[in-house]
Protein backbone atom coordinates (compact mmCIF):
# COMPACT_ATOMS: atom_id res chain seq x y z
CA UNK A 1 0.00 0.00 0.00
CA UNK A 2 2.87 2.38 0.77
CA UNK A 3 4.41 1.81 -2.69
CA UNK A 4 1.12 2.70 -4.33
CA UNK A 5 0.94 5.96 -2.33
CA UNK A 6 4.53 6.80 -3.26
CA UNK A 7 3.83 6.29 -6.95
CA UNK A 8 0.68 8.36 -6.67
CA UNK A 9 2.56 11.26 -5.03
CA UNK A 10 5.24 11.15 -7.71
CA UNK A 11 2.60 11.06 -10.44
CA UNK A 12 0.91 14.11 -8.93
CA UNK A 13 4.22 15.95 -8.77
CA UNK A 14 4.97 15.15 -12.41
CA UNK A 15 1.47 16.16 -13.45
CA UNK A 16 1.88 19.54 -11.75
CA UNK A 17 5.24 20.14 -13.43
CA UNK A 18 3.83 19.17 -16.85
CA UNK A 19 0.93 21.57 -16.41
CA UNK A 20 3.17 24.34 -15.07
CA UNK A 21 5.72 24.03 -17.89
CA UNK A 22 3.13 23.41 -20.58
CA UNK A 23 5.04 20.43 -22.02
CA UNK A 24 3.97 16.96 -23.00
CA UNK A 25 4.37 14.41 -20.20
CA UNK A 26 6.44 12.12 -22.46
CA UNK A 27 8.79 15.00 -23.26
CA UNK A 28 9.35 15.61 -19.57
CA UNK A 29 9.80 11.89 -18.85
CA UNK A 30 12.34 11.56 -21.67
CA UNK A 31 14.23 14.59 -20.36
CA UNK A 32 14.27 13.23 -16.82
CA UNK A 33 15.51 9.83 -18.03
CA UNK A 34 18.23 11.50 -20.14
CA UNK A 35 19.33 13.56 -17.10
CA UNK A 36 19.59 10.38 -15.01
CA UNK A 37 21.70 8.71 -17.68
CA UNK A 38 23.96 11.76 -17.96
CA UNK A 39 24.51 11.67 -14.19
CA UNK A 40 25.62 8.05 -14.49
CA UNK A 41 22.45 6.58 -13.03
CA UNK A 42 21.27 4.85 -16.20
CA UNK A 43 21.40 1.22 -17.20
CA UNK A 44 24.73 -0.36 -18.09
CA UNK A 45 25.48 0.16 -21.77
CA UNK A 46 23.27 3.22 -22.23
CA UNK A 47 25.28 6.11 -23.66
CA UNK A 48 25.31 9.54 -22.06
CA UNK A 49 24.54 12.56 -24.22
CA UNK A 50 28.25 13.35 -24.59
CA UNK A 51 29.02 9.76 -25.55
CA UNK A 52 26.19 9.75 -28.10
CA UNK A 53 27.46 12.99 -29.65
CA UNK A 54 31.00 11.56 -29.84
CA UNK A 55 29.68 8.34 -31.39
CA UNK A 56 27.76 10.30 -34.04
CA UNK A 57 30.84 12.44 -34.78
CA UNK A 58 33.00 9.34 -35.17
CA UNK A 59 30.47 7.63 -37.44
CA UNK A 60 30.42 10.71 -39.70
CA UNK A 61 34.23 10.80 -39.73
CA UNK A 62 34.29 7.11 -40.64
CA UNK A 63 32.01 7.77 -43.64
CA UNK A 64 34.31 10.64 -44.69
CA UNK A 65 37.40 8.45 -44.47
CA UNK A 66 35.74 5.67 -46.46
CA UNK A 67 34.87 8.16 -49.21
CA UNK A 68 38.42 9.52 -49.24
CA UNK A 69 39.84 5.99 -49.40
CA UNK A 70 37.57 5.17 -52.33
CA UNK A 71 38.80 8.26 -54.20
CA UNK A 72 42.44 7.36 -53.55
CA UNK A 73 41.91 3.79 -54.76
CA UNK A 74 40.25 4.99 -57.98
CA UNK A 75 43.02 7.54 -58.53
CA UNK A 76 45.66 4.82 -58.02
CA UNK A 77 43.94 2.62 -60.61
CA UNK A 78 43.85 5.46 -63.13
CA UNK A 79 47.49 6.35 -62.39
CA UNK A 80 48.55 2.71 -62.81
CA UNK A 81 46.79 2.50 -66.20
CA UNK A 82 48.49 5.71 -67.36
CA UNK A 83 51.98 4.57 -66.36
CA UNK A 84 51.70 1.19 -68.08
CA UNK A 85 50.96 2.65 -71.51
Amino acid sequence: MRLRWSCRRELDWLTLVVIDLGVNSETLRTGLNRAKIDRGLGLVGVLTTAEREEFIRLRRRDVELEQERSIVVRAAVIFAKETTR
